[in-house]
């Protein structure tokens, strides 16, 4: 896997290297600056980032446009860009849907196989929202980050769907065990968390057992947790972006799942970056 230091990405689907990560979301939902945030974030791991430019006037593109360390409109321009670039850094290259569709991007993974050097890691956005509904909006994809329309309504974000998302690297075989154990005990949490909290909004917390309300509280607190405040947003924000380690979100994520901060009130977690160790 590639960390990105999003607690949520790494934590539940992480990017696949040298794979294809496809983005599926409605409009307004926050997939192009959390593309130009990878792109970011990928360069600060010293990764080439090239962006090919659908050249599109929808808002967000101009985003994407200024973290791409480079970006080039027409495929021959790409191709001969990553052919410039292979030798000396992984890269990772921003795509819209639309070069799917056409063919296009078939043809230059074609055209790349026959050149040689490090891997090349696709990210696949839909910029019209058109595949919102579609369980194969992409074809193949080896991590797929689905956008939930109740985390954005509530301004949790990244708005990832913490059950639809995923990744082949969670299948285990290159999983070390720590992440898998706390990865699938977080979704199961989330998953609860879920079921619990309609029941709860509509009804009260009261209605629920003891049992059930303190999964409903964990995961209330989890869900907080994993919200995290972006570099590329810091001038809407006015809060610092904010990058985790694997390791201490894994570490950060058992806590909660473990009770230790049964006590701490979700807001205290919202939208910060590591959990306050005390001795």
């Amino acid at each position: 896997m590639i960390e990105t230091g999003v607690k949520a990405l790494d934590l539940l689907a992480p990017v696949v290297r040298g794979g294809t990560v496809g983005f599926v979301a409605r409009p307004n939902m926050g997939q192009l600056v959390m593309l130009a945030e990878l792109m970011l974030r990928m360069k600060k791991r010293g990764f080439a980032t090239v962006f090919w430019d659908p050249q599109s006037d929808i808002s967000g593109v101009e985003l994407v446009q200024e973290q791409s360390e480079f970006s080039h409109s027409a495929k021959e321009d790409v191709y001969q860009q990553i052919v410039q670039l292979r030798g000396e850094k992984d890269i990772l290259l921003g795509v819209d849907r639309s070069k799917v569709l056409s063919g296009e991007l078939l043809s230059l993974r074609d055209r790349l196989k026959e050149v040689g050097a490090r891997p090349i890691t696709i990210a696949l956005v839909d910029i019209k929202c058109e595949a919102a509904d579609d369980d194969n909006a992409y074809g193949p994809l080896d991590t797929l980050w689905r956008f939930d329309t109740d985390l954005i309504s509530r301004g949790i974000y990244p708005a990832i769907d913490p059950i639809g998302s995923t990744s082949t690297v969670l299948e285990g075989a290159h999983l070390d065990a720590v992440h898998l154990t706390t990865q699938q005990a977080a979704r199961k949490l989330l998953r609860r968390y879920r079921e619990l909290r309609s029941l709860v909004t509509a009804l009260g917390a009261e209605k629920i057992s003891d049992s059930d309300l303190q999964l409903y509280q964990r995961g209330e607190r989890l869900e907080a947790y994993l919200a995290q405040p972006f570099y590329v947003s810091e001038p809407y924000t006015k809060k610092p972006g904010e990058w985790l380690t694997l390791y201490d979100t894994l570490a950060d994520v058992k806590r909660i799942l473990d009770g230790e901060m049964d006590t701490t009130e979700p807001s205290e977690l919202f939208f910060k970056g590591r959990l306050e160790v005390t001795s």
